[in-house]
Parts: structure tokens; C-alpha cells; sequence
């Protein structure tokens, strides 16, 4: 899934509960609510284009790509 460019904010258990295998979040998404991906046991690979990592709130994806 491709989170939208132009999104700024991913909230709350925004992915609560998650199927996805693959997310792609844009440079635009700047904030990341705590839990945001909270039950994304599925969720193995992230690729980010922006500068605020949300590596605090992933805790079971497999592979986190940061892209420029």
C-alpha cells in the first residue's frame, strides 16, 4: 500500500489490524502517533522517503528502507 503523498500525520492504531505486507510512506508524512502501527504483525518491509523515521513505533517489520 502507498500511503498518499500530501499526508501528514499517520494517527493512533492507524493500522489497527493491518493485512498490509508492504507500506510506502512519503516524504510528506512528518508525524507518526504513538501505536501508529500497533498490530501490523503482517507488515515486513517499509519504504520511507521522508527525514522523521518512525522507528520508535515499529516493532514486527522485518526491513525498514529509507529512501532519499
Amino acid at each position: 500500500y502507498e500511503i498518499p503523498n500530501g499526508v501528514q500525520l499517520i494517527g493512533e492504531d492507524a493500522f489497527w489490524p493491518c493485512k498490509l505486507v508492504t507500506l510506502t510512506i512519503p516524504a510528506s508524512v512528518t508525524t507518526f502517533d504513538k501505536w501508529a502501527f500497533s498490530g501490523s504483525t503482517d507488515l515486513r518491509t517499509i519504504y520511507f522517503y521522508g527525514k522523521n523515521e518512525p522507528r520508535y513505533y515499529i516493532n514486527s517489520c522485518k526491513q525498514f528502507i529509507i529512501l532519499t
